[in-house]
Order: structure tokens, then sequence, then C-alpha cells
């Protein structure tokens, strides 16, 4: 089944600091500790106040994005659109909220608008790039964050999101080379992300860099020692290594983190059975009849396309049927 990209970063709207009304501000402070809830509860009070403020409703919108209430959100910034009909950042915001919903014409069509009004608005190319990663039409995905970083000084998230989208489309053309050097790039930005690990690590895999990848691995599991998703790379691996005392500890590891993925119980399988294990290996095989009771595998769902390697390939074990992607 081919299935949806899941780590693109969207973008991060700026939605606050237009007032200072002491309910705005504390407003802020909630969405910044991201109480999302009582933020919105607060930019209620704000339209109470002042129905005509088109601020406060973008701003209730984008909070109404956090809390996945992805309807009250569209009408909002509809009626933030209806006041303000000049201000494109609210039609990058709306392309965001359709992306959200899945109308992914219409998103484009508010990022073209963006675009047209103002054409060095490089979020407004991210936003664009985005959505064409969910249509798997990579190459456009790619210019789109081209554009992104060509204009990045015009940009109020930060350029590591657009070089990170970027190799998400480098690696769904197949060219792991280009965005394995995007994400070594955003790590030197922000060597704190997890996420930036995991995708380097498959880039990785894809390239049969095993000597960089145990280094990194290293690394990984010295930074987020208890991240499912690192951990089973290294239990993958010690599968490929035949590395017992390993195996035996990343399974203990994973299993006390309730780790409950299609992908882990690929992998105890395969070990199982080049254990010769019958037993554990009649437990997954039944497991595995049920896959919808299983998770997805997090920051594993990683892009693929037609030229993609099997991840079972790269690892040299012997089940074939798992990519790193998610489900459409």
């Amino acid at each position: 089944m081919i299935k949806k990209i899941f780590f693109i970063i969207l973008l991060t709207v700026n939605c606050f600091g237009f007032s200072q009304n002491v309910s705005r501000e504390n407003a802020e402070i909630l969405y910044g500790e991201k109480k999302f809830q009582e933020a919105k509860d607060m930019f209620d009070q704000v339209i109470k106040q002042d129905p005509g403020d088109f601020i406060a409703y973008y701003d209730r919108a984008v909070t109404e994005i956090e809390l996945k209430q992805l309807d009250n959100a569209l009408k909002d910034i509809n009626k933030s659109i209806e006041l303000s009909p000049r201000s494109i950042k609210l039609y990058c915001c709306r392309s965001i909220i359709y992306c959200h919903l899945g109308n992914y014409e219409k998103s484009i069509e508010d990022a073209d608008y963006v675009i047209s009004k103002a054409i060095m608005y490089a979020d407004a190319y991210n936003q664009r790039g985005y959505v064409y990663i969910q249509l798997k039409e990579f190459a456009k995905a790619k210019e789109g964050f081209d554009n992104a970083i060509l204009y990045q000084r015009y940009s109020k998230g930060g350029v590591a999101p657009f070089y990170l989208n970027r190799a998400v489309a480098y690696a769904g053309l197949g060219n792991f080379e280009l965005a394995l050097s995007d994400v070594n790039f955003v790590i030197q930005l922000n060597p704190s992300g997890q996420f930036n690990y995991i995708f380097k690590l498959y880039l990785l895999k894809m390239l049969n860099q095993n000597d960089e990848f145990d280094d990194t691995l290293l690394i990984a599991r010295n930074l987020f020692p208890d991240n499912m998703d690192i951990l089973t790379f290294d239990l993958a691996r010690a599968i490929e290594k035949v590395d017992i005392p390993k195996i035996t500890e990343d399974i203990e590891k994973l299993s006390k983190l309730g780790c409950n993925t299609l992908l882990y119980h690929k992998l105890l399988k395969t070990y199982y059975l080049l254990s010769n294990d019958k037993i554990n290996y009649s437990k997954e095989v039944d497991i595995l009849k049920y896959p919808e009771k299983l998770d997805d595998g997090g920051d594993l769902n990683i892009v693929s396309d037609g030229n993609s390697k099997l991840f079972f390939d790269v690892y040299s074990v012997i089940d074939p049927d798992i990519i790193f992607t998610k489900e459409e």
C-alpha cells in the first residue's frame, strides 16, 4: 500500500504580538506553554470584546490547528480574511488548514495566491512544497523548497524546516546523497532534533554507508536513549550483524517502553526465525495476522518511492514487506 509521508515540518505560524491587550498577552503565554485549549478560551474573550478584530480570529484559528479543530479553524480564518482580505499571511494560514483537511487543490490555490502577491514569501513556497509531497509530486515539491531556501531571509519561521523538507523531496526522487547533505546541514542548525538523526540513519542505510551509520547510531542512542525509533534501528542493525547480546538488550528495552509497532514485530519474527525459536516465532506470526492492532511505526515512516530500497533489503533480513512509509 502506498503510504503518506510522516515527517514533513509544517509552516510555523507566528500569530501573536499584534495587540497590547492583557488578554492577548495572557493568550500568548498560554500558547507558548502549549496550553492550547486555555489559549483558545482566552482568544474567545478577545473576540467577544471586539468581534471586528481580524487578528483575533487568525490567532484563534492557529490555536485550533494545534487542537486539531480544523473545521473551526477554517471558519475563523475565513472570517479573518473577510475582515482583512488584503492580508496575504491569512491566505498562507488557510493553505495550511486546507492541507490538513486533505483539500490539496485549495491549499495550492491559496499558496499560489500568496506568491502572486509577494514573490519572495518563503513560507508560502515551503507550504506549497509540502502539499506536493503529500501528492507524491517530488520534483514540484523540491522546486518549492528550493524557492523557500532562495528567499529564506524573508521567513519568520527559520530555515531548518526548508532544508529538511527538501531532503524529503530528494529522498522521494531517490537522490539520497543530496538528501543526506541537507539533513547534515539541518543537524548543524539543530543538533537536538530527534527526527533529524532518524532520517539521517535511514539515508545512510539507503546509501549502504554502514560505518557512518554505526557512528550516527551511537550518537543518537546517547542523545535519545528512550527513543523507540532509534532503538528499532539499533535492533535491526544488531539482527543484521547477529549481535545476540545487543539484540537481547534492545528487545528488553523496547518491550519496557511498550513498543508495539508492525516493524518491531516483523523484526522479532525475523530474529526468532533465525534463532530457530519456533515458539516465539509462532507468537509473532499470530500477532502479525492482525496488523490493525499494531502501531504504525512513528518516525520510522519515511518517504518511499518506486525506486527506493525496501527496509528489509538493506538490512539483509528475510521478511521483505515493510517499507518506511505511512498509510494514506
